[in-house]
Formats: C-alpha cells, sequence, structure tokens
C-alpha cells in the first residue's frame, strides 16, 4: 500500500470514528434525556455510563435497584439520599452500611452482616433501631436509651445499669422494668416521688426520698409506716 492508499485509509477510519462518536454522543443524550424524565428508565440502558448512573440516583435513589454495576460511589451517592437503598445494594461493605446508619438508624434492617460497630452507630442516630440489632449488648442497649428513653421497650435483657439509664432518661420507664430492686425503686422516687405507688412493700427510707421528692405521693406510703414517714417529713421541714 502506498502512501495515498495509507492517507485514505486513514481517512476513512476517521470519519466512521467520528460517525461512531456522534451516534454514541446521540445516545447518550436520548438516555439522559429518558432518565431525566423518570430514572426508573435506566433499567432499558444498554450503556449505563457513570453520568447516566448519577442522574437516576439524582432523581430517585431507589433505581440504584436497576444499576448492573454497582459501585461503592453510586451506592454511597444513593444511601446518602435514602439509606433504606441499602435493601437493594448487591454488596454491601461495612463502610456503605456505617454510612446508611448513620444516615438513618432504622436501616440497620436492611444490613445483611451486622457488627458492634455497625449497630452502635445506628442506635446512637435512633435509639429505637434497637429493634433490629441482633446481638443486644450491653453497651448497645445503653447508647440506645440514652438516644431514646423510648427504645428501653426494645431491651431484651434489662440489667441494672440499663434500667438505672432508662430512669434517667424518662422515670416513667420504672412501670417497664420487670425485676424492680431496691436500688431502681429508689432511683425512680428520687426523680418522680409519684411512682412509689407502683412499689410493692416499699421501705420507710424509700417512702421518706418519694414524698421529699413530691409531697403528693403521701398517699402511696403504707398505714404501718405512715406515721413514721410524716414525723420525719416534719422533722426535716423543721430543721431547715
Amino acid at each position: 500500500m502506498d502512501l495515498i492508499d495509507c492517507r485514505k485509509a486513514w481517512a476513512g477510519q476517521a470519519k466512521t470514528a467520528h460517525a461512531e462518536e456522534l451516534e454514541r454522543s446521540k445516545i447518550f443524550t436520548e438516555d439522559l434525556k429518558a432518565v431525566g424524565t423518570d430514572a426508573s428508565n435506566i433499567k432499558n440502558v444498554k450503556d449505563q455510563t457513570r453520568g447516566v448512573c448519577e442522574l437516576a440516583i439524582f432523581k430517585d435513589p431507589k433505581s440504584i435497584r436497576f444499576i448492573r454495576e454497582q459501585s461503592q460511589l453510586i451506592c454511597r451517592k444513593a444511601v446518602l439520599q435514602n439509606a433504606d437503598v441499602l435493601e437493594f445494594v448487591r454488596t454491601q461493605t461495612p463502610a456503605l452500611c456505617l454510612t446508611a446508619v448513620r444516615k438513618d438508624g432504622n436501616a440497620l434492617r436492611f444490613v445483611n452482616s451486622q457488627n458492634q460497630g455497625i449497630c452502635l452507630a445506628a442506635v446512637q442516630q435512633n435509639g429505637c433501631a434497637l429493634q433490629y440489632v441482633l446481638d443486644q449488648t450491653r453497651e448497645i442497649c445503653l447508647a440506645a436509651v440514652n438516644s431514646d428513653a423510648d427504645a428501653f421497650l426494645q431491651v431484651k435483657k434489662q440489667s441494672q445499669r440499663v434500667c438505672l439509664a432508662a430512669l434517667r432518661q424518662d422515670p416513667f420507664n420504672f412501670r417497664l422494668i420487670r425485676k424492680k430492686s431496691a436500688a431502681i425503686c429508689m432511683a425512680a422516687v428520687k426523680q418522680d416521688g409519684r411512682l412509689l405507688c407502683n412499689v410493692r412493700g416499699p421501705s420507710e427510707k424509700m417512702c421518706i426520698a418519694a414524698v421529699k421528692q413530691n409531697i403528693a405521693a403521701i398517699k402511696y406510703v403504707p398505714p404501718a409506716i405512715f406515721k413514721e414517714v410524716r414525723l420525719r417529713r416534719k422533722a426535716e421541714k423543721d430543721s431547715k
């Protein structure tokens, strides 16, 4: 092949390449338009480029379920918009799960492989995510009730430390405690004396603490020690 023939061949190849590039550009534009109209159209896109995928995620994070090659970058962008789309991520990394639960603790229900760090982050963001924790350690339970007093409803093993933390958050959690030790009862009435009505066989010391916190608790003092409690209360007031 002489020089002229080579130039003709190169020119023909360049023309073909340019035509192909124009065709790809046209298709890309059409894909962008289709996805921009409805993110679910990404499922019909043959060449799912990063740009088209990012547009779909921007329009509707749940469209990630139609993306064939879910890169970690695309997945992260999706869960940062809506943590629940973790449900549609086919390859969940610990880092991605952590990102999701920090966005919304309830996304823990979609985590395929839980660990202490992911669960702790979830309950710190939303205490009630404790209901989705498979292994409720004391540390996780404490973090949950400190985040949200209502999380105490989801605690399976009520240790004394967790119960005391729940009482500090909301004294009326006392009614949910299954085993009411003397220490727990005392802590409860010191926060709200009226809770004496939920204490079986309160001690004199407990009754005094309850009445001191709220005089309305006097009506819950057992008759056997009522007189002594009233006298002690009067003596305390007179000494001030």
